[in-house]
This record gives structure tokens, sequence and C-alpha cells, in this order.
């Protein structure tokens, strides 16, 4: 009888990749990796197809990751196992290894909270590329989140000062800029700061702010298409009287000027 090539691979390879010094029926019943011996297998074939099995268990992937000796194509082959790829703890086995290549534990960096990615820092046996990456971005969340806090300082030049270091984000300065309590003085200086007022995302911020000045409203919104004003201003907190001020302008076809015109006069008012 012919053999069904379309079957997927055997039951047993997941099992042969992560060869325990116990029973297979022990094996069955328990596949916590800590409770399993240590793994014999180093063929190279059977630790790919068994790292590629959809029917791979967080367990037994981490057991995987537990061979120091674990090659880097095989972990390359587990890392787009959708089974097992998105578990925390997996990502972080992947992180953890010494055979991980760059472009696979990179993006895993993101990933994980701040206190894993701090325990990785602490960890003896981390590869050292992988160590200092964690190091800059522990470094980064905790220096923006500190940043951010003091963009709703009471004093202006805290506040410039917060604005103009090196390590705020823009989801910092948006984040801040959607709080009840952001202080006009703030929102004042986004709008006339050289590096966050050109921003997109940013602007429309402002403009959900209730504490936007006129004439910076006026500003970001002639900047804007009519649709996607409107659409901002459905959700703004700017007073009625304002929003029909942005609405009319541009509703104006501006022949000869007359936008700048309109804008002066509104700045006066």
């Amino acid at each position: 009888m012919a053999a069904n090539n379309s079957r997927g691979p055997e039951p047993r390879l997941i099992e042969e990749a992560v060869r325990p010094a116990m029973s297979p029926a022990s094996m069955t019943a328990n596949n916590d990796p800590a409770n399993n011996a240590a793994i014999q297998t180093d063929d190279l074939e059977t630790l790919q197809a068994a790292a590629a099995d959809p029917r791979l268990t967080e367990a037994l992937a981490l057991a995987l990751l537990q061979q120091s000796a674990l090659p880097a194509v095989a972990i390359e082959v587990l890392a787009k196992n959708r089974g097992v790829a998105s578990v925390r703890k997996v990502q972080r086995a992947l992180l953890l290894h010494p055979h991980t290549p760059r472009h696979v534990w990179l993006p895993l960096v993101g990933k994980l909270f701040t206190l894993e990615l701090v325990a990785v820092t602490l960890s003896s046996t981390v590869p050292a590329a992988v160590k200092r990456v964690c190091e800059d971005a522990v470094l980064t969340r905790v220096t923006s989140r500190l940043v951010g806090a003091l963009l709703l300082d009471s004093d202006p030049v805290v506040v410039q000062t917060a604005l103009s270091n090196g390590r705020l984000t823009e989801a910092g300065v948006i984040k801040a800029l959607l709080r009840h309590d952001a202080s006009p003085a703030f929102v004042d200086a986004v709008c006339h700061h050289p590096k966050w007022s050109v921003r997109h995302e940013v602007r429309v911020a402002v403009l959900r702010n209730e504490k936007t000045p006129l004439g910076a409203a006026l500003r970001f919104a002639h900047a804007l298409r009519p649709p996607e004003l409107r659409d901002i201003l459905h959700g703004s907190h700017l007073s009625s009287a304002i929003k029909q001020t942005l609405l009319r302008e541009i509703g104006e076809e501006q022949p000869r000027g007359s936008a700048k015109q309109s804008l002066r006069s509104s700045k006066l008012r």
C-alpha cells in the first residue's frame, strides 16, 4: 500500500526531540519541562520537525529552549510556530537563549513588560547584546514615564524642559494632552513647540483639548481636511463657540486671502 504523504509529522516527533529519561506514559501524563530529564537528542532534522509541529505544547517548547546547544535554525523555526510563539514564557525563553538570532529576539523586547525586561537584565546567563538592548529599553520606558509626568508640572520652565527631553515620545505628549488636568500653560507650550506642534497626531490631540487657545486651534484646523476636522471636533472638549468658529472657517472658499483676514479678526475677538 502506498504511503500517505499528506499526514503531518509522526506524533512521536516532538517527544523524540525532547526525549526525557522517563517512560512514554509518564511523558504523556506530565509535559512540564521542569520535571523532565535532560534533553538528549542532537539531531537537527528532528529538532526542526519538532519545533515546526503545530501540536507543539508550551511545555515542550520550553523544554526545547532549555537546551543550551539548541541550534539557531531550530530556534528560528520554533519562533515561527504560531501555536507557541505568542506565549509569554516562550518569548522570554527565546530572548534568553544564547543562540536566538538577533532578528528573532529583537522584536520580542518591545513585547515584554518592563519588569520582565528588568529580570532579563539581572540574569547572569543572558547574552551581552540582549542585556544591553533590554537595559536601554528599560531606561527609555522609565525615563519617558518620568518626563511625561513632568509635563503636568505647574512650573512652565519644568514643562518646557520636559518637552525638549530626548526621551519624551509622541505618545507621551498625546497622553498628557488628553488628560483633564493638563494645564493651559502646557497646552500652549505644545502648540508653539517647534518639534511637537508640527506632528499630525499631536495636533489632533490639541484640537480635542478644551484649553487649546483659539489662535492655535485655527492654525491647526486650516491644515486639516474638512471631513477630518469635523470628525475630530465631534469628540472634542473645545467649547461650542470655538467649534463653530473652526467649522465656519473651513467652510469658506478662501478667495483673495479672505481666510487670512478671518484668521486675524478671530484672533482679535
